[in-house]
């Protein structure tokens, strides 16, 4: 790298979020790391992801994170056969 230029910008991580832990996780990440975050709702079998409140909560948390890529986009998963 010659002397006076700069390092490339870092690559986004793309990540699914699901739990109120994840976004704990990426509070600490390390200074420089960057984000790009899927946040999942729940939907259909009620297995992962935020509802309701919880989600407005969540999407607002991670929108606030330095390290976290804007914007945080909303992800629903398929559905199949109905």
């Amino acid at each position: 790298m010659p002397v006076n230029s700069r390092p490339p910008p870092p690559q986004a991580c793309e990540l699914v979020v699901h739990t109120p832990e994840q976004i704990e996780l990426l509070r600490a990440a390390p200074a420089g790391a960057v984000f790009k975050i899927l946040a999942q709702t729940r939907y259909r079998m009620n297995r992962l992801g935020f509802k309701g409140q919880a989600f407005d909560a969540a999407h607002a948390a991670l929108g606030a994170l330095p390290a976290v890529q804007s914007p945080v986009n909303l992800f629903h998963p398929p559905v199949f056969g109905g």
